[in-house]
């Protein structure tokens, strides 16, 4: 069709690097021939073949999913699961969720860490960012933020994670190991106090190192 680019179908999907480090109700694995889409109305993850263009497998995962990360090495996918609570940890290569990490109401965004130690999650119905270790796969931390986090972009270094928040104009930016929280960075084009003078709200928290 005039106007619009068509990808050659039989080779993997390249130079992602970028989309992966925000949370999304799809993922592409770092080397392009893997995609994960969530299925809300089914509970369920499906996983593709991006060169064949075929379903590979369609995995049982929590109540409500909403969106898939998965680790740079391409063994791993963490899906936030709305309706559950919870984040299913799903092996690549057995296609299977093998945990259910509880980490309270209405997670919703998840992203996974450069070097697949930390996961994070936007638990959208307790105003916190959720920490967990990708290891022991348990909570390892939780991070208050401004109400009703909800998507979740990290920098490609992992350093600078961003949380946007459902019924605000706002994002919250926290630096990574030691935690510091800044909110808020954008509020209808500023931010400021009653007074009118900019305030940001500053929280340290030296907790991973």
């Amino acid at each position: 069709t005039a106007g619009y680019a068509v990808a050659n179908l039989q080779s993997p999907i390249r130079n992602l690097q970028s989309v992966k480090r925000s949370s999304s109700a799809i993922a592409i694995t770092a080397d392009g021939h893997l995609v994960l889409a969530v299925n809300p109305d089914s509970n369920t993850l499906s996983l593709v073949d991006a060169v064949s263009r075929t379903l590979l497998a369609e995995i049982a995962v929590g109540v409500d999913p909403r969106t898939v990360a998965v680790d740079d090495a391409g063994t791993r996918a963490y899906v936030a699961n709305r309706g559950s609570g919870s984040v299913s940890v799903v092996d690549l290569a057995a296609r299977a969720a093998v945990a259910a990490i509880p980490v309270g109401p209405e997670p919703w965004g998840v992203v996974a860490s450069p070097d697949g130690r930390y996961v994070y999650v936007a638990v959208t119905g307790d105003d916190r960012i959720a920490v967990l270790d990708s290891t022991a796969l348990t909570v390892t931390q939780s991070l208050p933020v401004a109400n009703r986090p909800a998507g979740l972009s990290l920098s490609d270094d992992g350093r600078i994670l961003y949380a946007t928040h459902l019924l605000t104009n706002t994002i919250t930016v926290l630096t990574v190991r030691p935690y510091t929280v800044y909110l808020p960075l954008i509020l209808k084009g500023t931010s400021t106090d009653q007074a009118g003078s900019a305030q940001p709200s500053t929280v340290n928290w030296s907790l991973i190192t």
